[in-house]
């Protein structure tokens, strides 16, 4: 792993992700990146690991128990970072979610959807493929590096 690259292997399980959030935090500092996208980056993550520990083991025997694991793998190059979310769940295209209505008053709105709505809104590209019984989620975020 060179210094601009951080990977990381969690576990299926939610309380994991402070020492992710941590850890990609740390990296994004020593990188430079400035606070929007730090923002930016730090969100889609946990939106990301966060659906993929509810959602993707659905009657899964094993859901929740922290048996399967999740690989993130953030990267830094010139223009920007790519954050990458690897799983074996249930094949899931967040791109493929319905778009929120976001024109409704919040009490009528149905619950859930806006997290990959606003993911979608900070990253500055989304892909997803489904290859060898694993999602992977790559998002981009295009960002100047802050000057020390």
């Amino acid at each position: 792993m060179s210094s601009n690259t951080l990977e990381l292997t969690a576990t299926s399980r939610i309380e994991e992700l402070s020492a992710i959030a941590e850890q990609t935090a740390a990296f994004l500092e020593r990188a430079g990146c400035i606070p929007n996208t730090v923002f930016a980056i730090q969100f889609a993550l946990e939106e990301l690991f966060a659906n993929i520990v509810s959602y993707a083991f659905v009657g899964d025997d094993d859901a929740g128990s922290g048996t399967h694991s999740i690989a993130i793998r953030l990267e830094q190059d010139p223009a920007g970072f790519t954050l990458t979310l690897e799983d074996d769940g249930t094949s899931f295209d967040p791109l493929s979610a319905p778009v929120p209505d976001t024109s409704l008053p919040i009490d009528q709105r149905p619950i859930g959807g806006l997290g990959l709505f606003i993911t979608q809104r900070l990253a500055s590209s989304i892909q997803y493929r489904r290859t060898n019984g694993k999602n992977r989620v790559t998002v981009r975020f295009i960002s100047p590096i802050e000057e020390a």
